[in-house]
């Protein structure tokens, strides 16, 4: 009866954390495939990360350009784990990512600049780890933490001055971002089913680097007299996001996890994924 009533406790804060995660999120697989999986200690995973938005505005040494942020960025990419310890996964990633960038142009009356990208490459490397701290059956208790770093690279597509779309764009950004999070985990596993559902809760800090690789350009426009000629965009940076994240494992017949995770504060941001375990 007990272990019912926990279990039913358990599926209650999973379906509640699913549904408040939607308003933002980056999610992993937690649990260390040496543990988790008896032939190749190997995974493949399909991910989706939505940033609506970033709570800081980036810090930027040019003195014409102010008030830089990002918004609506996103990452759909596919990503390979290793288990490398009893307690620790290795993991690359690669896809597309776009996002937009929007700042003010002292040098051109306080022009809104609008800076809007061609879907571009993402990459990444990164690191989870998960630990055991007690066993309160049916209930186990962990900490788990993650490590990441990411890079892009994208075409500049069309920049818009106060509304007005500039001709002879051209230009490329880069983008470098990371993350580190800790979280604590409480783990219920249903035998008869072989499926854990792992509820979490923690803290992130997250950063975020955004520049030009090469001179952004656009031609005269008299609506506005903006113009953009061979001029490189110096980084603008963010390192001071904190905030909390919530989100939920469910680890199905043992060799697939499904995840959702959401972060707030620093980012309104949503990770969903779907992970096969060899």
């Amino acid at each position: 009866m007990r272990g019912r009533v926990i279990a039913l406790f358990l599926v209650a804060v999973f379906l509640l954390t699913a549904s408040y995660a939607f308003a933002g999120g980056s999610g992993d697989c937690i649990l260390p495939l040496k543990q988790t999986t008896k032939f190749l200690k190997t995974g493949g995973a399909y991910e989706y990360n939505y940033i609506e938005k970033r709570e800081n505005k980036l810090q930027n040494d040019m003195s014409t350009m102010k008030d830089m942020e990002i918004r609506d960025q996103w990452q759909s990419y596919g990503k390979i784990m290793v288990g490398v310890l009893e307690s620790t996964n290795l993991y690359a990633k690669v896809g597309v990512t776009n996002y937009k960038m929007k700042n003010l142009d002292r040098n051109n009356r306080d022009a809104v600049i609008e800076t809007e990208l061609d879907d571009g490459i993402y990459t990444g490397l990164g690191t989870n780890s998960y630990f055991k701290l007690a066993d309160v059956k049916p209930v186990t208790f962990g900490l788990g933490f993650d490590l990441q770093g990411n890079f892009s690279h994208n075409s500049i597509k069309d920049i818009l001055a106060d509304g007005v779309r500039m001709v002879g764009v051209d230009g490329t950004m880069f983008a470098a971002d990371g993350e580190e999070s800790l979280y604590f985990t409480c783990k219920y596993t249903a035998d008869m089913f072989k499926t854990s559902i792992i509820p979490y809760v923690g803290g992130y800090h997250s950063w975020l680097v955004v520049g030009s690789a090469e001179p952004a350009s656009a031609r005269f426009q008299p609506e506005t007299g903006y113009w953009l000629q061979n001029k490189a965009i110096r980084p603008g940076y963010d390192v001071l996001s904190f905030g909390v994240l919530v989100g939920c494992d469910l680890d199905i017949a043992s060799y697939i996890n499904i995840n959702i995770e959401g972060r707030f504060v620093g980012e309104t941001a949503l990770t969903t994924g779907a992970t096969i375990k060899f």
